[in-house]
C-alpha cells in the first residue's frame, strides 16, 4: 500500500482459525463466517 501513501505497521493474526480448510470457497454453504480472518494496521506515509 506504500504506492497509495500508507505504510503497514502491524499484521495481526489473532482471528486465525486453524480449522479453516483453505481449499474451500468462502461463499460455500456452511463455510461463511468460519474462515481465517486477519487485521492489517496502516498509517499515512510521511
Amino acid at each position: 500500500m506504500n504506492e497509495a501513501g500508507f505504510d503497514l505497521i502491524e499484521e495481526a493474526c489473532y482471528l486465525r482459525n486453524d480449522k479453516d480448510n483453505l481449499a474451500s470457497n468462502v461463499f460455500a454453504e456452511g463455510v461463511r463466517g468460519t474462515t481465517d480472518r486477519f487485521v492489517y494496521k496502516y498509517v499515512k506515509a510521511k
